[in-house]
């Protein structure tokens, strides 16, 4: 696949469904085996990229995830829009008139957004990535998407329910948690995902048949993708989930996972993929609209006068 593929989306945002309609409510990243699990922070702190940061999202658009960013901003989606987090510390409202869209080299609008909240959560701001993860980079996902079935589905090449196809997935279910699962990134680097809300610079991640292994599912829109970059002994916020891919006639609310590494990724029983912003490609400006908490005191005073400015992908 080139590097800086740019291609559309069909059935990716995590808003629409292949037919782009709306789907259910949206809610966390389902893990592979082990039960569905991982609802809380991992049990050793030193393997916690961030669990307390990141929150269910009730968006003006859709529900969803959010991310805390610190000095009392959040990220998600554009798709997802503002709205009220829920987070360990409690649950924050959108602050009206604070919302700003992160935009492209080129100007043009992204699928991520930035806005105010109404309390203080009290957290450090978090170390946004410098660099995109190498390929094989270990990332942690965190959602709040759609949960899963106990047991694997599996379907032959005509999505038939059969219990020796070679498809293996899940079905989701209509519940909603906050979930924690791993991943690594995908070969094929950063490439450019149009979307129905804006073009996002982005790196893929594959469900496969890992125990742990995480996939987005409806609702993770806005959801947090960390990284532990050795080289400062920190972890970092690599990414923000903003939409997921699918294989051509699967069936709604499911998720495939590759089975075999021997498989290619244009097989037709190749694992679906979870689609990342790059927040590298965005940490400037991050940094810029959230600023260190010594300045949010004058940041509050300018928001009151309104000063606050506002797939198919992978195609080989």
């Amino acid at each position: 696949m080139e590097n800086k593929m740019k291609s559309s989306i069909a059935c990716l945002i995590l808003a629409l469904t292949a037919l782009l309609v709306l789907p259910p409510r949206v809610d966390a990243v389902i893990v592979h085996e082990g039960g569905p699990g991982n609802e809380s922070a991992p049990d050793n702190p030193d393997n916690d990229p961030g669990w307390e940061y990141v929150g269910v999202l009730d968006g003006d658009l859709l529900d969803g995830t959010g991310i805390y960013i610190g000095s009392q901003w959040v990220m998600t989606a554009a798709h997802v829009g503002p709205g009220n987090i829920t987070l360990d510390s409690g649950t924050f409202s959108a602050v009206e008139g604070t919302t700003q869209r992160l935009l492209n080299s080129d100007s043009s609008e992204t699928d991520i957004i930035l806005f105010r909240i109404d309390g203080d959560p009290e957290l450090p701001n978090l170390q946004i990535s410098e660099q995109t993860p190498a390929v094989g980079s270990d990332l942690i996902m965190i959602g709040a998407g759609r949960d899963r079935e106990a047991e694997v589905t599996r379907w032959d090449s005509d999505w038939n329910e059969d219990p020796d196809g070679d498809i293996h997935g899940y079905r989701w279910t209509s519940e909603r948690t906050m979930r924690w699962g791993e991943n690594t990134l995908a070969e094929g680097g950063v490439f450019e995902v149009d979307g129905a809300m804006g073009t996002v610079e982005s790196f893929a991640t594959f469900f496969n048949a890992d125990e742990g292994s995480a996939q987005a599912t409806s609702g993770d829109s806005g959801g947090a993708v960390f990284h532990f970059n050795g080289n400062n002994g920190q972890w970092e916020l690599a990414g923000m989930i903003h939409a997921f891919e699918q294989l051509n006639g699967q069936p709604e609310n499911t998720s495939i996972f590759i089975f075999d590494d021997d498989i290619p990724e244009n097989d037709p029983t190749a694992g679906n993929q979870t689609l990342s912003a790059d927040l590298s490609q965005y940490r400037d400006q991050i940094n810029t609209v959230v600023p260190e908490p010594s300045t949010v005191g004058v940041l509050s005073g300018l928001a009151v006068f309104g000063v606050i400015l506002l797939a198919r992908r992978r195609q080989s």
